[in-house]
């Protein structure tokens, strides 16, 4: 609906686009790349597929979205208000912190 649009556009600025989906699908990485990627990782909740593509881009790894056919299962775990809230104040933090340097990409050996 529009409350799930919204999150869309939200996502999309925050990441600089143009990344479509960032919510659904499947994210595939070589090892290294993973291993660098989730380590730098802060957040963990429903927000946490915005911050890989943050610091894919920080680590300068192209990102390509293929289609799959997905199919809705009944029983979602998302709640509305209490995530739509939470993804926003997510987005937030993702634009301040990156911003000012307090959280950084860390460096995997």
């Amino acid at each position: 609906g529009h409350v799930m649009a919204a999150l869309q556009l939200l996502a999309w600025l925050c990441i600089g686009g143009p990344v479509y989906d960032t919510q659904c699908g499947f994210k595939l990485f070589r090892a290294g790349v993973g291993k660098a990627l989730f380590t730098s990782l802060h957040l963990h909740g429903w927000a946490f597929d915005v911050e890989l593509v943050i610091l894919a881009r920080l680590f300068g790894q192209r990102i390509a979205e293929v289609p799959v056919t997905w199919v809705e299962m009944p029983g979602s775990k998302f709640k509305l208000v209490a995530g739509t809230l939470g993804m926003i104040r997510d987005f937030f933090l993702l634009q301040v912190f990156y911003v000012l340097r307090i959280w950084r990409p860390v460096s995997v050996a």
